[in-house]
């Protein structure tokens, strides 16, 4: 079965996987793109304006509606930039088929850790091979997504099997999955051979995450508590002024009754944090060990949809030297400094590899 919408040209699969905000999403050889996400596997092509999604409408109006954030005027919001901000509006021209994806917190945390001080195609290879080694293999052909997927006569992409992709397809590990993975680094046991961590069992020379690991440890056992105790400082008893969509996890059906318990556990958890407001969310986030000022920005724009978010990296750094050299008002774009930075980023990307 197939959900196919006009998006009016107002979402660009290409652009939104190269924006810097996922890195999972895989281009395959017939132009459609396959996404993992919230334990399924989705099948994306987009052509003159036209999404087509390999689900069934349920599915799309249960989990990709709000992934894709479909309710969103992404077209009114860029009619509101300043027509003196000459600079933004070129930026968001070239930007135009961006849309702030509504990703999994959880996964959000893990892989901005990952993305310190790493290019893209290195970030990518991180978080494939931690999912691989602590991740339980996705199997599409079991799920909605893959049944569409196989039952469409357009072209669109197959399911997932080993053989196509010679590595299997993993979901993103749970914060106990990682917690399970022996780590030499971590335990303070030196490198000589002899004991082999996770990765090297799985037949990896190392998990390429560096000084990193002992920083996505601490952030699942974070969350670990997270979940054990149900609750986050600051907690207000209902969300004042915030928007958020929850998002059902995707579990599919014939789970196993403990992974399913696990699964809600960790959803109220991420519930909690999703109802505390801008300043107590970045003061939770930056309390945990290996984040810093940009990646709690990046957990709070990509993760939990604060689209007032405001990261700033090498290529930001550059644009707003550039552009703005006495500085950027980010009120003057609030509540939607996160998706302006988008724009820039694509634009200063762009403009350096000139």
């Amino acid at each position: 079965m197939m959900v196919t919408i006009d998006t009016r040209g107002e979402l660009s699969l290409a652009k939104i996987a190269d924006s810097g905000q996922t890195f999972r999403w895989k281009e395959m050889e017939d132009g459609s793109w396959r996404i993992p996400a919230f334990h399924r596997v989705l099948y994306a092509r987009e052509e003159s304006g036209i999404l087509s999604l390999s689900c069934t409408q349920e599915e799309y109006e249960r989990i990709w509606r709000a992934y894709f954030d479909m309710d969103t005027d992404y077209a009114k919001i860029c009619a509101g930039i300043p027509r003196e901000d000459a600079y933004m509006r070129r930026a968001a021209e070239m930007g135009r088929g961006i849309r702030i994806l509504r990703q999994d917190p959880w996964e959000m945390l893990i892989t901005f850790i990952i993305s310190q001080r790493k290019n893209i195609p290195a970030i990518k290879l991180c978080v494939e091979k931690l999912c691989r080694v602590a991740g339980k293999p996705l199997c599409p052909e079991d799920t909605e997504s893959g049944s569409a997927a196989a039952e469409d006569k357009k072209g669109m992409s197959a399911p997932v099997d080993s053989a196509r992709f010679q590595e299997p397809l993993c979901d993103f590990p749970s914060p106990e999955a990682i917690l399970s993975l022996t780590c030499n680094k971590a335990s303070g046991i030196p490198e000589d051979g002899h004991t082999l961590c996770a990765f090297q069992k799985a037949g990896y020379s190392s998990c390429s995450l560096g000084y990193r690991m002992p920083y996505v440890r601490a952030a699942a056992e974070w969350m670990h508590n997270l979940v054990v105790t149900g609750n986050a400082a600051g907690q207000p008893s209902e969300p004042d002024g915030i928007s958020t969509v929850p998002v059902q996890s995707g579990l599919p059906s014939g789970t196993d009754s403990d992974e399913v318990d696990e699964e809600k556990a960790l959803r109220n958890a991420i519930h909690h944090l999703q109802a505390l407001p801008d300043d107590v969310l970045r003061e939770e986030l930056l309390g945990i060990r290996g984040v810093g000022v940009k990646v709690a920005a990046c957990i709070m724009l990509f993760g939990f949809h604060r689209t007032n978010a405001f990261p700033v990296d090498v290529w930001m750094k550059r644009a707003l030297a550039e552009h703005y050299p006495e500085g950027f008002a980010l009120a003057s774009y609030a509540p939607y400094a996160g998706i302006m930075q988008q724009y820039m980023f694509v634009e200063a990307r762009a403009e350096g590899r000139k």
